[in-house]
């Protein structure tokens, strides 16, 4: 029996809220090799549940950003002997101070502390936008910028995109944006662990072997001292 339109409606508001949400063994495997491909797009909507449902997660974002408000911040000149240079950083710096002041969100404190997640996501991204007086600096979310062969793309509708289709979205200037980006995204961990649950645990050692996550258990006989356990540790590495 299918489903009924009041059930279909309340599964997409439920994708749309939660990316995590009907997730199935071969959906997580195509995400999973769709992101290594370079479409992260629902992948990083995953990343984005996983930070506010794993509480372990929270607690190290908000640790990771209490430490970045407190640290301070200048502009330095290229050339510290070049007059004109030195003109510039201090024009800039009065830039960045000025949004400081006006902009209580969406500034330089709060853009360099969106950048420095990038160790949990991947890459962070905000762009500048400037009025020739005035700075403005807004963070850009993951799913909606697509990071393909060195180049960056808005995407407006994640949830509906298709590869096929890199060459329909339009293209942002590198001159535009500051970003920071990592191979080895802790959110990636996080996520493999969150999904176990999901796919059950009949279902684990397949998965990980599909998709290269190391698996090794070791038991020790019944009634070993803790003083041994650390050359059973040695054997499992």
């Amino acid at each position: 029996m299918g489903k009924t339109k009041t059930e279909k409606l309340c599964d997409s508001w439920q994708n749309t809220i939660n990316p995590l949400y009907g997730l199935n063994q071969s959906q997580i495997d195509m995400m999973i090799r769709s992101a290594r491909t370079g479409n992260d797009a629902r992948v990083q909507l995953a990343y984005s549940m996983i930070e506010e449902t794993m509480p372990i997660f929270g607690i190290c974002i908000d640790k990771r950003q209490s430490v970045m408000q407190g640290l301070e911040w200048t502009v330095n000149p290229i050339d510290e002997n070049n007059h004109a240079a030195v003109e510039q950083a201090r024009r800039i710096k009065e830039i960045f101070d000025r949004c400081e002041e006006n902009e209580p969100f969406y500034n330089v404190t709060n853009a360099l502390d969106f950048l420095d997640l990038y160790s949990f996501r991947g890459r962070s991204i905000v762009k500048a936008f400037f009025d020739g007086k005035d700075l403005t600096i807004r963070p850009l979310n993951n799913w909606n910028v697509l990071m393909f062969r060195n180049k960056f793309y808005w995407n407006p509708n994640p949830q509906e995109f298709l590869f096929s289709e890199v060459n329909q979205l339009t293209e942002i200037p590198m001159d535009e944006l500051a970003f920071c980006t990592t191979k080895r995204p802790i959110d990636l961990p996080g996520i493999l662990i969150y999904l176990r649950q999901l796919v059950g645990e009949n279902k684990w050692s397949q998965f990980v072997e599909r998709q290269g996550v190391p698996q090794v258990i070791i038991t020790a006989p019944e009634g070993t001292p803790d003083a041994a356990l650390d050359a059973w540790a040695v054997k499992a590495a």
